[in-house]
């Protein structure tokens, strides 16, 4: 039996709700961060890196995604570096 693909309409709401996650998540890790709470910060990195894990979306939706994530990455590796040497 084949897997059905999600119309376009749920892909929208997919991407949607993936990118409002990854999102909120950045806002969360990035204020533990400035607290310099590292082990909090992680763990909103690894649910953040949690939205990742997806079959659901088209090639194109999951590029959106990971072009946001990838954005915020690199705030984020800039932010543990700064965590780290200190």
């Amino acid at each position: 039996m084949k897997p059905q693909v999600p119309t376009i309409e749920e892909q929208e709401k997919l991407l949607e709700n993936a990118l409002s996650q990854v999102k909120m998540e950045a806002f969360q890790m990035k204020r533990c961060l400035d607290k310099d709470k590292l082990m909090d910060g992680l763990k909103h990195a690894s649910t953040m890196l949690g939205e990742l894990r997806t079959s659901l979306l088209t090639p194109k939706c999951y590029y959106e995604l990971c072009i946001l994530f990838q954005n915020i990455s690199q705030l984020v590796l800039f932010k543990f570096s700064r965590l780290l040497s200190i």
